[in-house]
């Protein structure tokens, strides 16, 4: 994931450090490390940038090295300096993608897609997904101590890739919001499991997971949306709450077979945005031969308005040839369909995950 922060432009994987790009030339800097202040071994790919503070929260698994249970844990101030970095055992060593923050607290799902340093010595799977297995909620007071971190227990083999964010309500309930499956979400994870099931049979959807930081030790579930994945909450009320997002799904009437591309196999046809107040969801979806490839939220300055969602999206023309071209959309109204469309001008990659950089920003770049 590209992430923009502090003046630098950052590509970000999660079996590594991030790489410093130059943000006109694209060309790399180096390895990024806080100026080797940074001890983890790994960074994520998905950090969480504070809608109001401009603080950048991130993580790291396997944070001390192949298959440790060690999770990093550290934030940087706005201008992009380390601030603080913390080490804890995670419950077993597991394929930790995202994480997010609420105002005052930090949120780490544990899923068992596990790892194991044997199981790679002898030549195995990096991860094998454990059905039996409970999953956890570590949460912790985002500016504290990892000491005082809570784990509560939640549902046996369910997999979550990707998370809308996290908030609290006046009842002191902390709620985390996630795309979810009762099994790993890559198939080639299952297969390597012995999990022989199809997608269908996964159960995803969008699922709620509450507790209360002096509550009991389980995760309450809630279903709150339909299935699919790479969900967008508006930048600025990222670590607070949040009353709509969009996200990618299928259109449960189609009949073609989905495009193939992407990790997963075939890529989402739909853009959708969906309402957490009970409004009904606004849905586009593109023709038969055409992929989304991830959402990404750009704000508007004017009150109001719900700012604009950009789209990569790949359109088959033939088994040899494809169109590829970032579509546009008022994020507020997205049935309307896209109100610009940018041809790109060659052919593209499936893509995974991007951001959105304004030119003021780009203006601060180191």
């Amino acid at each position: 994931t590209p992430v923009f922060h502090g003046g630098r432009l950052l590509m970000t994987k999660e079996d590594s450090l991030a790489y410093q790009v130059d943000p006109e030339t694209l060309e790399t800097v180096g390895r990024f490390d806080f100026g080797g202040r940074l001890k983890s071994q790994t960074f994520t790919a998905h950090t969480r940038i504070d809608g109001k503070t401009g603080e950048m929260f991130f993580f790291g698994y396997e944070a001390e090295g192949l298959a440790t249970r060690t999770v990093s844990y550290g934030y940087a101030d706005k201008a992009g300096n380390l601030v603080r970095e913390q080490m804890f055992e995670a419950p077993y060593a597991a394929m930790m993608h995202d994480f997010t923050v609420s105002e005052n607290y930090a949120l780490f799902p544990v899923y068992p897609s596990k790892t194991d340093l044997e199981r790679l010595k002898a030549g195995g799977d990096h991860w094998i997904h454990d059905q039996e297995e409970h999953s956890w909620l570590g949460v912790m007071p985002r500016y504290g101590d990892v000491s005082e971190m809570k784990w509560f227990k939640g549902p046996k083999g369910v997999y979550s890739f990707h998370m809308f964010g996290a908030f609290e309500d006046a009842d002191g309930n902390i709620h985390m919001d996630q795309c979810i499956g009762n099994s790993a979400l890559f198939y080639f994870i299952r297969e390597a499991s012995g999990i022989f099931m199809h997608d269908r049979e996964v159960g995803h959807r969008v699922e709620r997971w509450t507790v209360r930081w002096d509550g009991a030790a389980d995760v309450q579930t809630t279903v709150v949306g339909p299935p699919g994945d790479f969900p967008v909450i508006p930048a600025a009320q990222q670590g607070y709450a949040y009353d709509h997002a969009w996200m990618l799904t299928f259109n449960p009437q189609r009949t073609a077979p989905p495009v193939v591309g992407g990790v997963g196999n075939a890529l989402f046809d739909t853009l959708l945005r969906i309402d957490f107040t009970g409004k009904p969801p606004q849905a586009f979806t593109l023709p038969a031969n055409g992929g989304f490839n991830e959402p990404v939220h750009v704000p508007s300055r004017e009150p109001g308005h719900e700012g604009w969602l950009l789209a990569v999206a790949d359109f088959e023309l033939s088994p040899e040839s494809s169109e590829h071209a970032c579509l546009i959309f008022n994020a507020g109204d997205v049935a309307a369909g896209p109100v610009a469309k940018v041809i790109l001008p060659r052919r593209q990659r499936p893509q995974i995950h991007g951001c959105w950089v304004s030119a003021e920003k780009l203006a601060t770049a180191n």
